[in-house]
């Protein structure tokens, strides 16, 4: 399990090293991937990249918290939250 965050450009250099595509073509496809990912997930979708992933976006309930600091007990508000479950065959 990796344990460190895989940016574009990482992406881009390990495909560079294991395909036989220019470096902007492999830069284009990823920008294509998250932009597609990005869409589905502000549509409200679920995105599914079979066999890796499967993004989501939860919507969380408004409810009450608490500041320790205060001791005031504030609302939060209905908030979207992302999230990814492994797929299973």
């Amino acid at each position: 399990m990796l344990n460190h965050t895989i940016t574009r450009s990482n992406l881009c250099n390990i495909l560079c090293a294991k395909l036989a595509l220019k470096r902007q073509q492999l830069i284009n496809f990823i920008n294509t991937v998250v932009n597609e990912i990005v869409y589905g997930l502000v549509q409200e979708e679920h995105v599914r990249i079979l066999p890796f992933r499967i993004f989501h976006i939860r919507q969380k309930n408004q409810r009450i918290t608490r500041n320790f600091k205060t001791g005031k007990r504030p609302w939060l508000l209905l908030t979207s939250v992302f999230y990814f479950e492994r797929h299973v065959p």
